[in-house]
C-alpha cells in the first residue's frame, strides 16, 4: 500500500470514529422505528446525560429517574402532546418528603440534574388514599437538581377525604445544592398545591429555585398555588395564580433565605393573595385581583413591597401583621381597609387609596 493510500485512510478513519462524549438519544413509541414501548424502559437502558424522545400517545406508568436524562415529548404527525397517566394497578409511594411523609410520584427524580419538557402528567383515577400523611404528586424532584418546563401537570385529586394533591415538586432533604427551574408550566385541578420548592429545614443544604411565567390553577380548603420554604434562594415570578377555597393562598413565601423576590405575578380568588414570610426579602409589582380576606399579609420584619397593584380585596388591602415593613408606590382600589395591622399612624408618603374607606385599619397596640 502506498505511504499516500494509507494516510487517506488514517484520515477517513478519524472522521467515522464517534466523540467519547457523545450524547446519547433514546427512542419511545411507535413513530421510531424500533422504539422503547415504555418511558420506564427507555430509563433503564440509558446511559447518564442521554436524551429519551417520546412519540405522542399515553403512558400509563410510573417514571423513576435515578440519574442525569432528559425526557422531551416529541412531535408528530401533527400530534404533540405526550401523556403520562396512572397505571392500572394504581399509584405507589415512590417518594419520601421529610417535611410531607410519603410521596406517591407519577414521575420521581433522585439524581440530576434532569429536564422535563412537553409533557402532560395527569393523576386521574389514582384512587390514592392519602391514609394519615402521604401525598400524591405530578413530579417530584427528590433531593435532585432539574428543570421542568412546557409541562401541564393536572388532575391531582386523589380524595376528597384529605387535600394531598401538589403538581410540582422540589425539595432538598440533603446537606448538598440543589437548584430547580420550573417555567412555562401549566398546573390545574390540584386540591393542595400547585408548585412547591423547598428544604427541610435549617440544616439541609442551599436549593436555588427560579419559579416564572407558569399557570397555576388549585382549588380546595386550605390550598397554595405556589409555596416556597427553607433554606430557599427563590425568585417567584410572571405567574398567573387563580384558585379559590377556603384558607387558600396564592403564592406563600416563607423561606429563611433573604435573597428571595415576588414580582410581578397576579393573582386572583385566593383568600391571601401573597403571604410574605421571608425577612428581609422584597414583594414588588404583583397585581392582586378579588382576593377574599387580603391582597397581601405580612408574616416577617424588614420585607419591601413596593409597586404591587391590589385591588377588591374583602377585608384590607394589606394586612402588615404588626412587622416594620417599607411600603413604597402600591396602589390600594376598592376594599373596607388599605392596611391593617400597621406600626405607623399616618399612611407612607407615594403610596396611593382608593375607594377605601378607612386607609388605616385598626394597627397595633
Amino acid at each position: 500500500m502506498s505511504r499516500f493510500k494509507l494516510i487517506a485512510l488514517v484520515i477517513l478513519a478519524a472522521f467515522q470514529v464517534r466523540p467519547l462524549h457523545a450524547t446519547a438519544v433514546l427512542e419511545v413509541g411507535s413513530c421510531f422505528e424500533g422504539g422503547y414501548p415504555t418511558i420506564s424502559a427507555a430509563v433503564a437502558a440509558a446511559p447518564p446525560g442521554a436524551t429519551i424522545k417520546i412519540c405522542p400517545g399515553t403512558y400509563p406508568e410510573q417514571i423513576v429517574i435515578s440519574e442525569p436524562l432528559t425526557l422531551q415529548g416529541f412531535k408528530f404527525n401533527n400530534r404533540d402532546e405526550v401523556i403520562v397517566t396512572v397505571p392500572s394497578s394504581g399509584l405507589s409511594v415512590n417518594g419520601f418528603s421529610t417535611l410531607a411523609g410519603p410521596v406517591a410520584a407519577q414521575i420521581l427524580v433522585t439524581a440530576g440534574p434532569v429536564t422535563l419538557s412537553n409533557l402532560v402528567v395527569d393523576g386521574s383515577n389514582s384512587n390514592f388514599p392519602c391514609d394519615s400523611n402521604q401525598w400524591q404528586a405530578g413530579i417530584y424532584l427528590e433531593s435532585a437538581s432539574g428543570t421542568v418546563k412546557d409541562v401541564e401537570a393536572q388532575n391531582q385529586v386523589p380524595n376528597f377525604i384529605r387535600n394531598c394533591g401538589v403538581g410540582i415538586w422540589a425539595e432538598n432533604d440533603s446537606t448538598l445544592p440543589m437548584s430547580v427551574t420550573f417555567s412555562n408550566n401549566t398546573v390545574h385541578d390540584v386540591n393542595a398545591f400547585g408548585v412547591i420548592t423547598s428544604t427541610s429545614g435549617s440544616s439541609s443544604g442551599l436549593m436555588t429555585a427560579t419559579v416564572s411565567s407558569n399557570s397555576v390553577d388549585t382549588y380546595g380548603a386550605g390550598s397554595t398555588g405556589i409555596y416556597n420554604y427553607g433554606n430557599t434562594a427563590s425568585t417567584i415570578s410572571n405567574n398567573n395564580v387563580d384558585l379559590y377555597g377556603i384558607g387558600s393562598v396564592g403564592i406563600q413565601q416563607q423561606s429563611l433565605n433573604t435573597k428571595s423576590a415576588v414580582s410581578t405575578n397576579s393573582v386572583q380568588g385566593a383568600q391571601i393573595g401573597i403571604l410574605a414570610q421571608a425577612p428581609n426579602s422584597t414583594v414588588s409589582s404583583n397585581q392582586l385581583f378579588g382576593n377574599s380576606l387580603y391582597g397581601v399579609v405580612i408574616g416577617a420584619a424588614g420585607i419591601t413591597l413596593s409597586s404591587n397593584t391590589i385591588v377588591n380585596s374583602g377585608s384590607a388591602g394589606i394586612n402588615l401583621g404588626c412587622y416594620s415593613t417599607t411600603l413604597k408606590s402600591n396602589t390600594v382600589n376598592g376594599a373596607p381597609n388599605g392596611t391593617i395591622n400597621q406600626i405607623f399612624t399616618t399612611v407612607p408618603a407615594g403610596n396611593n387609596f382608593f375607594n377605601v374607606p378607612a386607609l388605616l385599619g385598626a394597627g397595633c397596640q
